[in-house]
């Protein structure tokens, strides 16, 4: 069975699913109760640039066909780099940030140092007074607020930062007002935009995470001004819980995977090997669904099939109903696998 993208009736195409039954059939009659397992196969797809957004000023957004391990963006006419590149977790889509002025509207992107290709684009800054308009002083654009007594949690700035003296902030427990030392700060992705900050925290409590002026510099000399960032934990009773009675037909090793329905992230992941019982304390409301795979080569993760060496990929088990989780709740389900 091929899912044929391109209507040739060929598999060609990369991202074209196929599917094939593990033995010959001998027709005499009509057959039914056949399932294929429909999969793509780990082909390579050539690396090539599939889009351009030039329209905001400050920086420009670059789609590759996947994932690059590296982009340098310079000025065509001197060849110097020219943008800071930030890379999405996939690597596929990267947003460069203009660093400086250019003298023209021609860039050169130098795709993994071995392809290189010129573009024309919109909106280059020709001057520095310019960009220091078009970015103005630090600010966040984007932060959590309410979050777990666990983890890292994220800010975003305006734009990017050349040099930053994290030791200097200041975390401060609301009520009552106590210092507390962070224990990691950094930035999170390659851009030097998004900080990432982890500290002790307890439940239902507020804290003021404070940035003092001056700590933070730009690539054109701007520094910011104080910067207050107020986060809030959550209290166990903003939390639902889930507990999993799996019984059935299993293979010597499972890998369970707690999916959010709206985001598709993986949620929590838990492997087992027998009938057993699953229990997920701190899960977010909301709605999951669950998918178990049937992991034979005890790798941790799902593996595709390959048509020309006759591999099939791994089963999988989609839980037929969505899971809801709501606030101060427990929820219990069963699964029977087959």
């Amino acid at each position: 069975a091929l899912k044929d993208e391109n209507f040739n009736y060929i598999y060609d195409l990369p991202n074209e699913e196929l599917a094939f039954h593990d033995s010959v059939l001998t027709l005499h009659e009509n057959v039914a109760q056949i399932r294929l397992r429909l999969f793509r196969e780990d082909r390579e797809i050539p690396l090539k640039r599939i889009g351009l957004d030039d329209s905001k000023p400050g920086l420009i957004r670059l789609f590759y066909s996947r994932g690059v391990d590296e982009i340098e963006v310079k000025s065509a006419s001197d060849g110097f780099s020219i943008a800071q590149p930030e890379y999405n977790k996939t690597r596929d889509t990267i947003a460069a940030w203009y660093i400086r002025a250019v003298a023209n509207d021609t860039l050169r992107l130098v795709v993994n140092e071995d392809s290189a290709e010129e573009i024309a684009v919109r909106n280059v800054p020709s001057d520095t007074d310019s960009l220091k308009k078009i970015f103005s002083k630090f600010s966040f654009v984007k932060k959590d607020s309410l979050i777990s007594t666990e983890g890292m949690i994220t800010a975003a700035l305006n734009h990017p930062v050349l040099a930053a003296e994290f030791g200097r902030v200041i975390i401060e427990q609301d009520s009552p007002k106590v210092e507390i030392k962070p224990a990691e700060i950094q930035f999170t992705a390659e851009g030097n935009r998004i900080i990432g900050i982890n500290f002790p925290r307890r439940p239902d409590v507020t804290y003021s995470i404070i940035f003092p002026a001056g700590i933070m510099a730009d690539y054109f000399g701007m520094r910011n001004d104080t910067l207050i960032w107020k986060v809030k934990t959550k209290s166990p009773e903003d939390y639902g819980s889930l507990k999993l009675t799996i019984s059935g037909q299993q293979i010597p090793r499972c890998l369970l995977q707690l999916i959010n329905s709206r985001s598709g992230s993986i949620l929590k992941e838990e492997s087992f090997t027998n009938s057993t019982r699953l229990e997920f304390g701190k899960v977010v409301p909301g709605e999951y669904e669950i998918i178990i795979i049937y992991d034979s080569n005890r790798n941790g993760k799902w593996d595709t099939g390959n048509f020309l060496r006759h591999l099939q990929p791994e089963r999988t088990y989609r839980h037929p109903e969505k899971i809801t989780i709501r606030a101060n709740w427990e929820v219990e389900a069963e699964l029977q696998l087959q």
